[in-house]
């Protein structure tokens, strides 16, 4: 078995372990390139940080790297549930984070309104097990009529926070789902008053 003499530990192993030998680079066994580099690493962290944060800058404006980066994610949380699970877990059990969490999630909900609305729908339908699926508000809205079913006020066909709201239907405290056909649009006055009345039973209120 052919043999080297490392450079580093001085340490006399099987030239496997001297991965770069054949490019005629470094007489450096396997673990001290490891240990080399690593220590660069640490000692040189800030500037390391800089080149990977512009890295992932010019990489991530290329829509198509961004919808192949969701891709992976998605794909890695579906084979790493449990463990992406407890890592969550532990992280937000962290009293060290929770300023962090709260500071991320005021800037999620400033930057993106319609999907911090539909998350919390998704959460409150799943905290009562009920049956759900993915929409947006925009295809809520255009699948509505243009104006609140309750009280006939114009809502249009797009979807606009201060003036209109996605309603269920059957609330989901009463058992309804978060499906599709059990959303509408409404003007936000008629849906903060429903409360947990069904539709049928709030116009037979407002009628009456």
């Amino acid at each position: 078995m052919t043999t080297l003499i490392c450079s580093y530990c001085k340490e006399e192993k099987s030239i496997e372990e001297f991965p770069y030998y054949e490019k005629k680079q470094w007489k450096i066994c396997r673990d001290c390139k490891r240990k080399k580099s690593l220590d660069w690493h640490y000692a040189n962290r800030e500037h390391v940080l800089k080149l990977k944060k512009e890295w992932n800058t010019n990489w991530y404006s290329d829509p198509s790297n961004r919808e192949l980066a969701k891709k992976r994610q998605r794909e890695y949380y579906h084979d790493h549930k449990e463990e992406c699970g407890k890592r969550g877990k532990e992280y937000r059990s962290d009293p060290s984070n929770k300023e962090k969490i709260k500071q991320r999630s005021k800037q999620y909900m400033k930057d993106n309104p319609k999907g911090f609305r539909r998350r919390n729908a998704e959460r409150r339908a799943r905290k009562r097990n009920a049956i759900t699926e993915l929409w947006t508000h925009d295809e809520i809205a255009q699948n509505g009529i243009g104006v609140c079913p309750y009280c006939g006020k114009e809502i249009g066909l797009i979807y606009n926070p201060k003036t209109m709201h996605i309603d269920h239907i059957i609330p989901l405290s009463r058992g309804g789902s978060n499906l599709k056909e059990n959303l509408e649009p409404t003007c936000c006055f008629c849906n903060l008053s429903k409360h947990d009345k069904t539709k049928e039973e709030f116009l037979n209120e407002r009628q009456g």
